[in-house]
């Protein structure tokens, strides 16, 4: 088996995407556990993620 499996909130491989214009802790991603764009910062070694809420990228950004 060459794909290992990864668990289903693991950002799916491809679509993990800095936001434009902000610093680029702020990305976007796709998992398997939801239809929706997530949306992940990393500051001071804490992890924040939360949903954006739609299945849009360019509305993630906003």
């Amino acid at each position: 088996m060459s794909e290992t499996l990864r668990h289903k909130t693991a950002a799916i491989v491809g679509t993990v995407t800095p936001v434009p214009h902000y610093p680029k802790k702020l990305k976007v991603y796709l998992n398997n556990a939801s239809p929706y764009w997530q949306v992940v910062y990393w500051d001071r070694g804490k992890t924040y993620r939360r949903s954006a809420k739609t299945t849009d990228k360019l509305e993630a950004f906003a």
